[in-house]
């Protein structure tokens, strides 16, 4: 029998030359396409493997970057849409110029927190700073932490909870107290029985004793918010330098006064740095609000550059269905002549080839949907980070290889429809 012949039959009453002929409704459509690419289903799972690759690519590519989105505005939730940072320089972003311009910058000075929190908008102000130092108990168990300088407001700026102890007073920082509080991941390291309150550790030769434990709060983005020690800034000194590490957390009273407070704490570093009405800032200013407006940006084009890559394997992926739809035209001349000779319409013969193809890229989408999600959760196991597979990353997934389908159908299946039957049957 013909490829893809069987699935059209002649019933009583269903002359070769009736409407159904010219219809070929939908249902036919599907049914001949699948008689078609079982006759070869070995090339049929070749042809797919392209779109397999690209949408198991997109689909992983969308997994992982939605759970870290995810987890990252899980973090700056946490970290309130009150919370601004000042620092000396912008960070690693900056490149040539700009970078040798900010390194050239004076430091913040810590009398900077006390003059901060003066303002009207501000509720509390603190300076933090931090390193990563080697730390050993006195049964000379040893770890690498970091180790956080800041003031005894800390806990209200950075919003985090002391369960067990106290956290460090005011007359504690002024007196340089070898004090310290540790995150649950340091304490458990450390001590893992019982409590450490009460007990010294050794942070790069100098014994400071433990007095409370912060409040779990787990992973962001590959760093663990509980290995850290937090210890009051004047004693920070003793194992780096603080001003080059110095920056100040200011908590603002309420989101509807963030415009005004961001307003009089530029005014306020300006004045305290010294700056004239014609220099420009010596230092930057960022919101949570502008962190996570900035994060989102550069995750966008991130996604941007991520999927470009995955449809250039879609894209072959279209090739291929292109050839092998080609052929498959080439082989059928003769179903295609005896077809049109019976009556069937050039729309109803473009409309089967283009069925057939698009069912080979949806089969290669979901093939590649379901791909993409196992090899995101074996991202997610091996390396912590979280994923997630939304109901709009399946059905991008599924649009992208149906459009693939159409494209790549439409040359095999125009050069089906412009067959004339004499011609078609007479090469046949």
């Amino acid at each position: 029998p013909l490829w893809g012949w069987s699935s059209v039959s002649i019933r009583p009453g269903r002359l070769p030359g009736s409407a159904r002929w010219k219809r070929f409704d939908m249902n036919d459509d599907i049914r001949s396409a699948f008689t078609a690419l079982a006759a070869n289903r070995m090339r049929s799972i070749l042809t797919v493997l392209g779109i397999v690759i690209g949408i198991s690519t997109m689909t992983a590519v969308t997994s992982v970057l939605q759970g870290f989105t995810g987890e990252v505005n899980s973090t700056f939730e946490e970290m309130g849409t009150t919370t601004v940072y000042i620092a000396r320089t912008a960070g690693p972003r900056r490149h040539g110029g700009e970078a040798r311009e900010e390194n050239t910058r004076p430091e913040l000075q810590l009398e900077y927190a006390d003059h901060l929190q003066e303002l009207d908008e501000v509720s509390a102000a603190v300076p933090v700073a931090s390193t990563m130092v080697g730390v050993k108990t006195a049964d000379g168990i040893e770890m690498n932490t970091e180790v956080t300088g800041t003031g005894y407001l800390w806990p209200d700026v950075a919003g985090r909870t002391v369960t067990e102890g106290r956290f460090f007073s005011r007359s504690e920082v002024s007196g340089s107290s070898a004090v310290c509080l540790l995150g649950t991941t340091a304490s458990e390291r450390l001590f893992d029985q019982g409590s450490p309150l009460g007990e010294r550790i050794i942070i790069e030769g100098s014994p400071v004793t433990v007095i409370g434990l912060l409040e779990e709060k787990g992973e962001t983005m590959g760093r663990d918010q509980d290995n850290m020690i937090v210890v009051p800034y004047t004693l920070f000194g003793r194992w780096a330098p603080l001003g080059e590490n110095l920056v100040m957390m200011v908590l603002v009273e309420s989101p509807e006064v963030m415009d005004k407070a961001l307003e009089n704490i530029e005014t306020a570093m300006r004045s305290l740095r010294g700056l004239t009405i014609y220099q420009e800032n010596d230092f930057e200013i960022m919101s949570t609000e502008e962190l996570q407006e900035g994060f989102s940006e550069v995750s966008a084009w991130l996604f941007a550059a991520l999927l470009g890559l995955s449809g250039i394997s879609l894209f072959v992926g279209s090739v291929g269905i292109a050839n092998i739809m080609l052929v498959s035209v080439n082989q059928r001349t003769a179903e295609i002549g005896l077809r049109k000779a019976l009556g069937a319409t050039s729309s109803a013969v473009l409309k089967q080839f283009i069925t057939e193809s698009v069912l080979l890229a949806i089969a290669g989408g979901i093939l590649g949907i379901a791909a993409g999600a196992f090899l995101a959760r074996i991202l997610s196991a091996f390396t912590e980070m979280s994923t997630g597979l939304s109901f709009w990353g399946v059905a991008s997934g599924v649009a992208a290889s149906s459009i693939s389908g159409v494209i790549a159908g439409l040359y095999p299946a125009s050069r089906a429809a412009r067959m004339q039957p004499a011609a078609a049957l007479g090469s046949s």
